[in-house]
């Protein structure tokens, strides 16, 4: 149920952004959000393949332990792209936050997308510090610290997921540069 609502309102904004690009004719804002978006799907399509694909080499411990190292750091290798692909988009959709805030001087537009991408930061920092933990093959006290800053992450991306809607009903003017 919650993903749908998360689906529904991801459609509404997607959609809010469109007419509001229309309207100021600024369609390089759409398609930066919309790379956004369609690089946030690519990289969580490469994600649930890679759990899909750790889950089944958890299953079949019959092979090697030279196969297993090989597809591990293959693995490893595929989900360090993915999340550079996440960072890729939670710059896109940051730089169209700014320029729709630049367009209606609503700051909650500016708020979000740095949150956004902060959250982002965190995320990337989370999972090259468990890279890091699994190569070195240590528990250590950083786990605690890696907890903290995952769950910071996805609050900071929550937040700037949720501030453009509440942006989007307080804008007042929208400043069109083709009718200056």
């Amino acid at each position: 149920m919650l993903f749908l609502i998360f689906i529904i309102g991801n459609i509404l904004v997607i959609y809010a952004v469109k007419i509001l690009t229309d309207v100021i004719c600024q369609k390089s804002v759409f398609k930066k959000f919309l790379i956004s978006y369609l690089a946030f799907i690519l990289s969580l399509i490469i994600a649930l393949i890679l759990l899909f694909v750790f889950l089944v080499l958890g299953l079949g411990s019959a092979l090697s332990d030279q196969v297993l190292y090989g597809m591990n750091k293959i693995l490893t290798t595929m989900l360090f792209l993915s999340f550079i692909i996440f960072l890729i988009s939670f710059y896109f959709y940051r730089r169209s936050l700014l320029i729709i805030f630049q367009l209606t001087n609503q700051n909650l537009f500016k708020i979000a997308g740095n949150l956004y991408l902060l959250g982002g930061v965190f995320l990337f920092i989370t999972i090259i510090g468990e890279l890091l933990l699994i190569e070195l093959d240590k528990d250590v006290s950083l786990n605690k610290f890696l907890y903290l800053t995952s769950f910071s992450g996805l609050f900071l991306i929550l937040l700037g997921l949720f501030l453009p809607v509440f942006g989007f009903f307080r804008i007042k003017e929208v400043y069109n540069p083709n009718l200056s």
